[in-house]
């Protein structure tokens, strides 16, 4: 989005760092009182000379704790629909008032993050695109982030994992023998082709510079919800070897299946939860009118 939206002197102070992987950037969308309705946003970000007064909060941040800078969505005019008045920023995760809180996952890890904003004082030198036009700018990051982060291939090799058991491995005999898991497998793999087609369609129609927010919800609904599926049935088959941890040296497969299974909770959570996907796809995939 840099590349997209920044202007030339920001691509330079950006984009070399970024691809060296010197320069990391935290996104700061979600709040405590505005998740899935993303356009309620309340942070605010106040004009003052030649920089602007950040105050607000943003929860769930991944990776804010080890982030250069966070990409921020603020409320820079309250008047007008709430869609209009939000611009985006890159706040260095250094200045001072910006506050990082962990919160621990299902994994005992603290990947994500409540990072709280009091006082802080950004350049406007720092702002990605005009004022009061970041939502333009924010809808093209979100369908990137659901055909770049959500992805079918990532869940290959566990296909590959729990074939790879059946074949051996089962309750009397091996899973292989018994038509119901193969069935389940056969369905599982049948699904992933479908994940694997629908994010081509959204590549596509991006590199053709059509809208392809519809299809990019569609991948984001679908792959999501197929990995939940997905690893219920890899640690079902593997019965209470499905359920040891990555710590353990007993855990098949370095613990993989039983860490995807708790770490796939989420997933139909960020970059907008399933319920906003399928509203997406009625709206703009379907035409239909707003309920």
């Amino acid at each position: 989005m840099i590349i997209a939206a920044a202007n030339e002197d920001q691509k330079r102070r950006y984009l070399p760092g970024m691809a060296r992987g010197s320069i990391t950037a935290c996104l700061g969308y979600s709040e405590p009182g505005a998740g899935s309705d993303f356009a309620s946003l309340h942070t605010r970000g106040v004009r003052d000379g030649d920089d602007y007064i950040i105050n607000g909060s943003k929860i769930w941040t991944s990776g804010a704790e080890s982030s250069e800078y966070c990409w921020l969505a603020a409320r820079t005019d309250g008047e007008g629909t709430k869609h209009a008045g939000i611009s985006v920023f890159m706040v260095p995760m250094d200045a001072p008032g910006v506050e990082v809180r962990p919160i621990v996952n299902l994994l005992d890890k603290a990947w994500f993050n409540e990072v709280v904003f009091e006082d802080v004082r950004v350049s406007a030198a720092d702002r990605i695109g005009g004022e009061n036009e970041g939502w333009r700018v924010l809808t093209s990051a979100l369908g990137l982030e659901r055909i770049t982060v959500y992805r079918a291939y990532v869940h290959w090799r566990t296909i590959v994992g729990m074939v790879r058991w059946a074949k051996i491995h089962g309750d009397w005999g091996s899973a292989w023998d018994d038509a119901v898991w193969r069935n389940r497998i056969g369905q599982l793999r049948t699904e992933y082709e479908v994940a694997e087609l629908l994010l081509w369609s959204a590549i596509q129609l991006h590199e053709q510079a059509v809208d392809y927010r519809a299809q990019s919800a569609m991948v984001k609904l679908f792959n999501t919800e197929f990995a939940q599926h997905l690893y219920e049935a890899a640690v079902a088959l593997m019965g209470p070897y499905g359920l040891v941890r990555e710590d353990s040296s007993l855990a098949p497969f370095a613990g993989a299946m039983s860490h995807n299974f708790l770490s796939a909770v989420q997933d139909t959570i960020g970059a907008g939860t399933s319920e906003v996907q399928r509203e997406i796809i009625a709206l703009r995939g379907l035409g239909l009118p707003r309920g």
